[in-house]
């Protein structure tokens, strides 16, 4: 039985095209799989491993304990990373480095529209015709997306039925009205053919978890395949389905020492300005993305894990749908995020900031090999994703890539692994470039104002303590390094061994 992997993708960002789309009413009990156009399947090549990858929306790393399959099926039975980061802390550059393995310098998506980012910039810079998709699909897999992909890929205005190249089963969503399903629907254009479906008939997690379900029922044993499913979860508007909706209800939000930070002066000045949360809400408290009050962000929080319940009912229904093909044992599944999502620590609400709860994604491996119960404390990376799914599928992996394969270190705990890694943003006022070592220190520029800041996170943890003075030298020598490095340079200038 060759092994399985399974790849989720949670909100990736693409421009909408303008092709006129082809309208059609999805009804209440149709399965779009049976629709699905007939791929040519490759020839059995012996041994290679199908890949299941989950990625989520704006999801915590906290947040994992929250959900009780990730913890039963995954983490307990694979291993974790607890020094897992994405390089820049924003959904579009974040999932575009996943389909690369570049650092945002190098693949130069920095927002999440245009005309620095979005679904449109990536087309116009023709990243798309090389991406893992196109990799893998060249080795001989049949490559499946199904959810979120890139920011401004479609609009529920706007749809489009574009398929990016390398994807040979495409469900890729296109929103709900202003992205918050007010009418009660979402989009999705399946395999080229634009559909419109009732939220009243199933929960748009759910609709993915059942595509997915049959993508796996339907592949051929024989034949290796890499499926990307990609949640809204647990991104605003953190809608969860009728089920879990109101499940945490009165429920305490955790809250670290970082959490509504009493004293900023030791920050730059893009977060000095950032006010504590009241524990009431103002007189004229109107609803808004950002937190106002205490209360508010308390809500937040519970909506998140709302949504994330229905990502972790996915996550049994998939592991279930893989253990009745007899797959199970053969594949590798990944779970992971674009971004993380500071709850008022260090008082940022968002991602987008140079700190820990920003960057830090969770990032759980299972599959052939992977140790069970273990936790990896090395310095990995959304970059590092690509070049691993190409790892596994023995694809070829371009020369552009600046990533390193997690093989080594998910096969042998002792494997020599980089020491350092680079943190970048490009968006407003509070641009910064970062390196984050494996010894636990980050040392932070803010390039448009020349500020500075500095954390020894062995003596300071929660980045109470910024110090806004000169870092050890070597550094600044190596961030320079990291900010101006590309391909196989970057896997020198992050410490090679």
């Amino acid at each position: 039985m060759l092994p399985v992997v399974l790849f989720l993708v949670f909100g990736v960002c693409l421009p909408a095209s303008r092709l006129e789309p082809g309208l059609a009413q999805t009804s209440p009990g149709e399965t779009r799989a049976a629709r699905e156009a007939p791929a040519v399947e490759p020839s059995p090549d012996g041994g290679r491993p199908n890949i299941l990858f989950i990625l989520t929306d704006d999801q915590d790393v906290g947040s994992v304990a929250e959900m009780p399959n990730v913890r039963s099926l995954l983490a307990a039975e694979g291993t974790s990373f607890d020094r897992a980061f994405v390089t820049t802390a924003l959904c579009c550059p974040s999932r575009s480095s996943i389909l690369r393995g570049q650092y945002s310098h190098n693949h130069r998506i920095w927002t999440t529209r245009e005309p620095y980012g979005g679904f449109g910039r990536f087309q116009d810079l023709g990243l798309g015709e090389s991406t893992v998709a196109t990799w893998l699909d060249g080795a001989g897999y049949h490559t499946g997306y199904m959810g979120k992909y890139l920011n401004e890929y479609g609009s529920f205005d706007d749809p489009t039925t574009h398929i990016p190249p390398g994807w040979d089963r495409w469900v890729g969503y296109e929103g709900g009205p202003n992205q918050q399903l007010l009418d009660g629907a979402f989009k999705v254009n399946d395999q080229g053919r634009v559909d419109r479906v009732d939220t009243g008939t199933v929960h748009d997690t759910d609709y993915l978890a059942r595509e997915a379900e049959a993508y796996i029922k339907n592949r051929n044993a024989k034949n290796p395949w890499f499926l990307a499913v990609g949640t809204n979860a647990p991104h605003e508007p953190a809608d969860a389905s009728e089920r879990n909706d109101g499940t945490y209800a009165g429920r305490a939000m955790p809250r670290g020492p970082a959490f509504n930070e009493a004293d900023v002066s030791d920050k730059a000045s893009p977060w000095r300005d950032n006010p504590r949360l009241p524990k009431e809400c103002p007189r004229d408290y109107r609803e808004k993305p950002q937190a106002q009050c205490l209360r508010e962000a308390i809500e937040h929080w519970r909506d998140r894990m709302e949504a994330l319940q229905d990502v972790d009912d996915m996550v049994g229904r998939l592991v279930a749908a893989l253990r009745e093909e007899g797959s199970l044992e053969n594949t590798y599944i990944v779970f992971s995020s674009d971004n993380g999502f500071a709850m008022y620590d260090n008082r940022v609400f968002s991602k987008g900031a140079p700190y820990e709860n920003s960057h830090g994604v969770p990032l759980i491996v299972r599959g052939p090999g992977v140790p069970a119960g273990r936790t990896d404390s090395r310095l990995v990376a959304n970059v590092d994703l690509a070049p691993t799914f190409a790892d596994w599928a023995e694809a070829e992996t371009p020369s552009f890539v600046d990533g390193r394969s997690l093989v080594p270190v998910l096969s042998d705990p002792k494997a020599p692994w980089r020491t350092r890694l680079l943190f970048e943003h490009r968006l407003g006022g509070n641009a910064y470039d970062a390196i984050r070592t494996s010894s636990d220190e980050v040392y932070i520029e803010y390039p448009r104002t020349g500020e500075t800041e500095y954390y020894d996170l062995t003596e300071d943890p929660y980045q109470l303590e910024g110090e806004a003075t000169s870092p050890p030298p070597e550094l600044e020598t190596h961030l320079q390094r990291l900010k101006n490095c590309a391909g196989a340079e970057c896997r020198k200038a992050d410490g090679e061994p």
